[in-house]
């Protein structure tokens, strides 16, 4: 992708190192969309399928959100469960305060069964 003179992403550049794993992702669902040169060259990146992706920051949102989508309700429940403590903040911590092998991954009794 060569971007135009005086264009910019439109949510801006990585700024730090912790949004190079989004960055990555972006990448490479980037790259799944690659466009055939019609001269024969090398595949293209858009700007079109960066835009349609969501840019960095949106193209993993828009994938959480068909993933969580295609659950069914007991699994939606699970899941937020788990995203809600994956995020949740410990006392003067900076970062999530719950890992993943403190999660209790247990799927709740369905009342319809």
């Amino acid at each position: 992708m060569r971007p135009k003179p005086g264009l910019q992403h439109p949510d801006g550049y990585c700024r730090c190192a912790r949004e190079l794993p989004l960055l990555q992702y972006t990448l490479l669902e980037l790259w799944q969309k690659r466009q055939p040169d019609p001269q024969g060259g090398p595949d293209r990146l858009t700007l079109d399928a960066y835009t349609e992706l969501g840019g960095v920051r949106g193209t993993l949102q828009k994938r959480a959100n068909e993933i969580f989508y295609s659950l069914n309700f007991e699994e939606q429940e699970v899941a937020k469960r788990i995203f809600i403590a994956l995020t949740q903040l410990g006392k003067g911590l900076k970062t999530p305060a719950v890992g993943f092998s403190n999660l209790n991954w247990s799927v709740p009794a369905s009342p319809w069964a």
